[in-house]
């Protein structure tokens, strides 16, 4: 319910907000492109909460990407451990972790 209105309210909002496209024509949905929501957020909470949009976007991409890194290098642990790779890659730190693995990938 949290996610599913995490990405509810914000479409509802940039939907039902009127941006300015030329003098007297609102934006429509169809128009949209990537920044979108910093137009919406800027509409609806000024500067502050546009400030609040990107350095969220931001955050997020730099944990997707953490979280992309660290799942490729259990992969090349599970690879190794199968066989397929060599045993160099099966190796654990004290903290359970492939240095190996993630010096890799």
């Amino acid at each position: 319910v949290v996610i599913l209105s995490g990405y509810l309210l914000p479409l509802i909002v940039g939907t039902g907000i009127c941006i300015p496209k030329t003098k007297g024509k609102c934006a429509s949905w169809t128009e949209w492109s990537d920044g979108y929501f910093t137009k919406v957020a800027g509409a609806v909470g000024g500067p502050l909460l546009v400030y609040w949009v990107l350095v969220s976007a931001a955050l997020s991409n730099v944990g997707q990407f953490l979280a992309e890194m660290s799942s490729d290098a259990f992969q090349l642990l599970g690879m190794s451990e199968r066989g397929f790779l060599p045993k160099a890659f099966a190796r654990r730190s004290r903290f359970g972790t492939p240095p190996l693995g993630i010096a890799f990938s």
